[in-house]
């Protein structure tokens, strides 16, 4: 893809439930740098992205330093609702996107080369995503961690974001499963739904996300 076709959405309006810090994990600082600001940062670099739209607390809208080509939008109260609030903010725009590019704000350990590989195998696709192989052994528990079932993990990868995704196809699936209020774990869900093709790119494991505050030292060796 050599031209710039494709927009791109930060979802950053979490409200970080399983942080236990005070501040929203998108919003604590690595270097004097928030989370946010990273991942806006790195998809500024990539010359195939147009405009990046960045989905928000409503609170957070107005606080927020616009620039050139990127948006503050009004996220949702679920990550599907921050998804389909920002395709179809693009939509009603005139002179739409052909593709879309989601990333999660909390995953700023993405490598530039995984970026670009997307969009070098987003060809004959309706749908590319980082993702990483199963390593470990898979285990079921229950509700006090008693192992319950082992799976096999042939087969098995975790998804990340980015995730790439032919524009119209991905509003299509997401207008299936919002109106079916349907709340999907990932863009891949979405697709895989409506029976959409979607690949799995594998990427450097670096990419983790922050989930945890336990994860903050190990984001800011990655960064380094």
């Amino acid at each position: 893809m050599k031209t710039k076709n494709c927009d791109a959405i930060i979802l950053a309006a979490g409200k970080s439930k399983r942080f236990s810090k005070s501040t929203l994990k998108q919003y604590i600082k690595i270097d004097k740098k928030n989370i946010i600001d990273i991942s806006i940062e790195k998809l500024k670099k990539i010359s195939n992205i147009r405009h990046i739209y960045v989905m928000l607390q409503k609170s957070k809208t107005l606080k927020f330093n616009c620039s050139k080509n990127i948006f503050p939008l009004v996220g949702g109260k679920t990550r599907t609702e921050s998804v389909f609030n920002g395709l179809t903010h693009i939509d009603n725009i005139n002179n739409h996107p052909n593709y879309v590019l989601i990333h999660d704000a909390a995953r700023p350990c993405v490598e530039l080369l995984d970026i670009k590989k997307l969009f070098s195998n987003i060809k004959n696709m309706d749908g590319i995503a980082l993702g990483y192989p199963l390593t470990n052994a898979l285990k079921k528990v229950d509700s006090k961690l008693k192992v319950t079932d082992n799976i096999a993990k042939d087969n098995y990868y975790l998804s990340f974001t980015p995730q790439l995704y032919k524009f119209a196809e991905l509003l299509n699936a997401y207008n299936v499963v919002f109106n079916k209020n349907i709340e999907v774990e990932d863009e891949i869900e979405a697709m895989t739904r409506s029976m959409f093709n979607v690949h799995i790119l594998s990427s450097s494991p670096k990419n983790i996300k922050l989930t945890y505050d336990t994860d903050i030292k190990t984001i800011a060796k990655l960064l380094k």
